[in-house]
């Protein structure tokens, strides 16, 4: 009787610490600060061919504490840090966080937490001019967790690249 109870103690326990549940982490919505910086290699044609990094000027991004209302939606307001309204930004909070850029009404999808390991998802981003948004659709590699501050955050392979949930 002794060894039936014990191994259905195990098998709970093994079946609670295999059984991990997802708790979703929003994007910050206020008090957030982002760099972008990108830059291009100029490759020199001597032998043995030399290449000389060339990076672009730095932008950065401050979440604001104020919000908007567009449409029937609230969104927290972006700046660049220091300077003018850049849009608005607004998590579903199921796992899609949306873009409305400055001078616009066009909600935009830039990052979908839901998407599983080899589905595709459509973004929008803007990787070289800061202005232009573009579509841009991806594959998604391997889905797992990382642990950040004592808490497992979603994290999605994106060609090489990872989105960190929050």
């Amino acid at each position: 009787m002794k060894k039936l109870l014990l191994i259905l103690f195990i098998s709970v326990q093994l079946k609670n610490a295999a059984a991990q549940s997802w708790v979703y982490h929003p994007f910050p919505s206020d008090s957030a600060i982002w760099t972008n910086a990108n830059g291009t290699w100029d490759v020199h044609p001597t032998t043995p061919p030399t290449a000389t990094l060339i990076v672009n000027p730095k932008t950065r991004y401050c979440m604001t504490s104020a919000d908007t209302t567009i449409g029937s939606n609230t969104y927290s307001k972006v700046e660049y840090c220091g300077g003018a309204y850049r849009g608005a930004l607004r998590d579903d909070g199921v796992g899609k966080v949306y873009f409305v850029p400055a001078d616009s009404l066009t909600e935009l999808l830039i990052y979908d937490f839901t998407v599983l390991a080899g589905h595709t998802v459509t973004v929008y981003e803007t990787p070289h001019n800061d202005i232009q948004f573009s579509s841009y659709t991806y594959t998604a590699g391997a889905v797992d967790s990382i642990l950040i501050n004592g808490s497992y955050r979603k994290r999605i392979n994106i060609d090489g690249e990872y989105w960190i949930e929050g």
